[in-house]
């Protein structure tokens, strides 16, 4: 779900959240240990004299942590951002589960 944020300056900006009521998704981002978010990676490329602006898709991104535009959190120290499939999510993982082991 796409909702209005504001702050006191009178910026608006579109931030995504859970299409759930507020107090259960409060209560579900509590209790999750990740939250991710999914993206789209697009360029746009601005028409010159006679041409149209169009945008260019550069694939999809993971996003372990939150932002101003959307909502995502993680326990397990995974990087920022992740390529959008599962043997990306699934290396992070290990990764960060052999970091705790050599502690």
């Amino acid at each position: 779900m796409q909702i209005k944020m504001s702050n006191s300056g009178g910026e608006t900006w579109d931030k995504w959240e859970l299409k759930l009521e507020r107090r259960v998704a409060e209560r579900l981002r509590e209790w999750a240990d990740n939250v991710l978010f999914a993206d789209l990676v697009t360029k746009v490329i601005k028409g010159g004299k006679g041409r149209r602006t169009v945008g260019e898709m550069k694939g999809r991104i993971l996003y372990t942590m939150d932002s101003a535009d959307h909502f995502a959190k993680n326990r397990n120290h995974l990087p920022e951002r992740l390529p959008l499939s599962f043997k990306a999510l699934q290396t992070a993982f290990n990764e960060t589960r052999q970091r705790r082991r050599r502690r």
